[in-house]
Order: structure tokens, then C-alpha cells, then sequence
């Protein structure tokens, strides 16, 4: 038999439960969810988990998954590639890269 004790939920959690709550509260039937406040799950899932932050924020768990992984896409893909720019005193085999 499994028992009804909630989990504790992470304070910074809450917080932005009650942000959820507020937008709710105030929307109109049928508008979206804003993109700052799934940015903020996203990171929220990040930090927490899928699960606890999809149930803690009432949201559908493949639909904050699929801005997670948006969120970790844009990030990565940021830092995967850097062009340089193209540069007339370029000689063949050499080049300095200054990180």
C-alpha cells in the first residue's frame, strides 16, 4: 500500500509554482503558456528532475521534456562551434588560437 505523505517540495520550486498558479489564475481559456515561464521550468527540470518539477508545476511531463531538451540543444549547439573569421595574412599550417 503505498502512502499519501507528499514530498517535500525545493523552496525555489515553490516559488515558481506559485508563478504558475498566479499565470492560471489570470489567463484567459485557452492562451499558452508563456515562454518565460517554460524557460523557467525547463531550468527548473534541470535542476530537479522530469518528474518532481511536472508534477510540483501541474504540467504535461513530454511537453516540459520537449523544452528541456530544446534547452540543452541551444546550449550545446552555442558551444559546439566558433567560425572564425576569414583573415588575408593567413598562411597555410599556421595559426595561433588564443582561448
Amino acid at each position: 500500500m503505498r502512502s499519501s505523505k507528499r514530498r517535500e517540495v525545493p523552496s525555489r520550486l515553490s516559488q515558481l509554482e506559485r508563478r504558475f498558479a498566479a499565470w492560471r489564475k489570470n489567463r484567459t481559456r485557452g492562451e499558452r503558456i508563456p515562454m518565460p515561464l517554460w524557460k523557467s521550468a525547463a531550468k527548473a527540470a534541470a535542476n530537479y528532475g522530469l518528474h518532481q518539477t511536472a508534477r510540483a508545476l501541474k504540467l504535461d511531463y513530454y511537453s516540459l521534456k520537449k523544452h528541456l531538451d530544446q534547452r540543452s540543444e541551444s546550449t550545446t549547439a552555442n558551444d559546439a562551434f566558433v567560425p572564425l573569421p576569414p583573415t588575408t595574412t593567413f598562411l597555410a599550417g599556421e595559426c595561433v588560437i588564443e582561448l
